[in-house]
Order: structure tokens, then C-alpha cells, then sequence
């Protein structure tokens, strides 16, 4: 039914006649089951069906002055908004050529004047539950279209990612072989001010490898995140003793405004430890990042038991249904609004300003998720905070 009838379950009809005792007629017969709209103008109907709350079905009279309902439907079945509207003529004629010309346009049936009030309900009725019928089809074709290109996306992005953190790591191993070299030289440096110079310059240089060594590493796991079998359970701890590693690597300031809540029906989800720290690890430390400036700011933890009826995943675009431990992590910070949420999942996609980030946690956190047969999902309100809440099969 159209979308546009919040409150009510009744699909809503155009009737659109130049006679107002056809209009009256129309309108009795329908107002018990169908919201009734009337145009007795081929113009005011077409007005009415592009608007913001268009029709289900229209009734369309053949024979009006000005602009008759041929040239009326012609027009709404050009237009992509109306296009999908079923449209009945309403005829006194019975000619089979003119009920050719009705189909060729795009009608879907005819019913003749004088109206018998129980045909045409059925013929409505049958009609509109074609189009429910079509409009499901329609949404299940857009939603795996979106799927598609989200998937293609991130094949595409992830061979590229790939074939840059191979050769960067090439890159990498060059430069930690000359540094290893220099700090053997170093020693045999005598001048002290020298030596202790190029000890610093030394240091940083090895910093600087291990945080690309980092980073190419999430980009390596970024890669591999819809292979399923690249996960290995192969150590397997609780999830609370996880959750409480994370949490003792925070300086005091942050775990003071960090709260844990465990349920004591909560199981543990089973996924490999290190993969579970790095989730947790991303999710708190973005938390802790937006809520740095704000006094009162908030990082909740919680883990329990969940039941789920068709909640959409945000990342993958699946439904999801069933028993599921969900870890949810919250902040009271600065919030998204609800384009910049689209995509936060995406690959270097970052919100931080360059140098605090490249854009790979979340991706790497729905990677890992997604490996597991979980889900997740993010609820965002700018200036006020964001939940991401990750379902893990049981």
C-alpha cells in the first residue's frame, strides 16, 4: 500500500470523473474499505497523483472535456513517479478497439457505467493486491541491487587494498633492514652528541615501522573479510575477560567514564580472542575518541542475550532473525548524522582529521563480524551519541 498512509492500513484511491453524480457514486461505494480522493478534472487528477502522497489505484472516466482519460494516463505512465500506478478506466463504451487503446496505454482493466458496486470491488481489490504484490518484488530487487554494488565496491577496493599493502610491506621490510644495519653502525659511532642524535632519529624511524607494520596489517584483514573460512577459533577465552583486557589498556581518565554490564545469561561468543580484542579495541577507543572534549561524555559496555525478528543489518544489507549474544557499545558524543552513518563501514571512509585515522577500524570491525556470521548495526543522532550493537550467533 502507499507508503504515505501512516495511520491507517487502507490503500487510498484516485477517482477521477468530469460527472459529480459518477463522483458520489464512486465515493459511497468505496469510503468504507479505501481512503477516497476525487478530481472531477483530468489536470487536478494528474496534480493529486504526483504529489507527495500519491494513489494506490486510480479510477480513470475515458470521456472528459479538456484533457480526456487517454491523455491522461499516456501522461502518468511517462512519468517514473506515476508509472507504477495501476490505472481502471471507467467507460460507457464497450468497443473492443477502444478497450485496445485503454491496454496500450498501460491500463490495467476496464469496468463499464453503470457501475455494478460488486464487480468493481473485486476488480479493486484484485488489482491492489497485484500491485502489493509488484511493489515487494520491486523493493527485493532494489534491495539486492544495493547489495550487488555494495559487494562489487568492496571486492573491487579490497583486490586494490591488497596489492598496496603487499608492496608497501615490501617497502617496509626494506627500510627495517637498513635501520637494523645503522643501529649496528651507531655503536661504533665515538662522537656521543652524534650517537645519541642518530639514536633518536633511529628510534622514530622504528616507530614509524611498526605503525605502517600496523596498519597494513588491518588493511590484510580488511581484505580477507567475506572469506569465511579465514576464521580461526583457535583460541577462544571469555568474552568478559576480553571486554576487561581492553578496558585496563585505557589511562585512567577513560575508564573512569567507561561502564560494563555483563548479563549473567550472557554466553560467550565464539570467535578467536584476538579478533574479539581488536573489535572491542576499535569500538571503545572511536567511543572514547568522540567523547574526548565532553565533561560528562560516556562509554557504556553491555553484553546479553538477545532475540531478533528482521532487524537490518547495516553493513551487509541482510535481514536478521533468531537467538544472538549482542555486544553494544555506546557514547554520548558528538553523533552522525544519518549520510555520514551510511558509511562508516566503508573502507577509509574516517570522520577524524588527517593524521588521527585512515578510515580502516569499523571496516575491519564489519569484516570480522561478518566472518563470524554476526551482524551489526549502528544508531546515530548528531549531538548526542552513537550505539553500535554486534549480534553473534549462539
Amino acid at each position: 500500500m502507499s507508503s504515505t498512509n501512516e495511520n491507517t492500513d487502507k490503500a487510498t484511491i484516485l477517482v477521477v470523473d468530469d460527472t459529480p453524480d459518477n463522483l458520489i457514486i464512486m465515493s459511497n461505494l468505496l469510503e468504507d474499505k479505501y481512503i477516497v480522493k476525487v478530481a472531477n478534472r483530468g489536470e487536478k487528477g494528474l496534480k493529486i497523483a504526483r504529489s507527495d502522497s500519491p494513489p494506490d489505484l486510480i479510477l480513470l472516466d475515458i470521456m472528459m472535456p479538456e484533457m480526456d482519460g487517454y491523455e491522461v494516463c499516456e501522461l502518468l505512465k511517462a512519468d517514473p513517479k506515476t508509472a507504477d500506478i495501476p490505472i481502471i478506466f471507467l467507460t460507457a463504451k464497450n468497443e473492443v478497439d477502444d478497450e485496445i487503446s485503454g491496454f496500450t496505454l498501460g491500463a490495467v482493466d476496464y469496468i463499464t457505467k453503470p457501475i455494478q458496486a460488486e464487480v468493481t470491488l473485486a476488480r479493486i481489490k484484485r488489482h491492489l493486491t497485484i500491485k502489493m504484490a509488484q511493489d515487494k518484488q520491486r523493493a527485493t530487487a532494489e534491495k539486492l541491487r544495493n547489495q550487488l554494488l555494495h559487494l562489487q565496491k568492496v571486492s573491487s577496493m579490497g583486490q586494490l587494498t591488497a596489492g598496496v599493502a603487499h608492496e608497501f610491506n615490501n617497502i617496509l621490510g626494506v627500510i627495517s633492514g637498513y635501520t637494523e644495519i645503522s643501529k649496528m653502525i651507531l655503536e661504533d659511532i665515538q662522537d656521543d652528541n652524534c650517537k645519541d642524535d642518530l639514536g633518536q632519529n633511529l628510534s622514530a624511524v622504528e616507530k614509524g615501522v611498526k605503525k605502517a607494520t600496523n596498519l597494513i596489517q588491518k588493511m590484510l584483514v580488511y581484505c580477507n573479510q567475506h572469506d569465511l573460512n579465514e576464521i580461526k577459533k583457535m583460541d577462544v577465552k571469555s568474552t568478559a575477560d576480553i571486554i576487561n583486557d581492553v578496558l585496563s589498556t585505557l589511562d585512567a581518565t577513560d575508564k573512569a567514564k567507561t561502564t560494563l554490564t555483563l548479563s549473567s545469561c550472557a554466553k560467550n561468543i565464539e570467535i578467536d580472542s584476538t579478533a574479539l580484542n581488536q573489535i572491542v579495541t576499535n569500538l571503545v577507543n572511536n567511543a572514547h575518541y568522540t567523547i574526548k572534549d565532553i565533561p560528562s561524555g560516556r562509554v557504556e559496555i553491555s553484553l546479553q542475550m538477545t532475540q531478533l525478528d528482521e532487524l537490518h543489518c547495516a553493513a551487509c544489507g541482510n535481514e536478521i532473525s533468531g537467538s544472538f549474544i549482542k555486544l553494544r557499545v555506546s557514547d554520548n558524543g558528538s553523533g552522525m548524522d544519518c549520510e555520514t552513518a551510511a558509511k562508516v563501514f566503508d573502507p577509509f571512509f574516517t570522520t577524524k582529521p588527517v593524521g588521527d585515522g585512515v578510515g580502516l577500524g569499523l571496516s575491519v570491525v564489519s569484516g570480522i563480524v561478518h566472518q563470524s556470521n554476526g551482524h551489526i548495526i549502528v544508531d546515530s543522532t548528531l549531538g548526542e551519541g552513537t550505539i553500535f550493537k554486534l549480534f553473534f550467533p549462539i
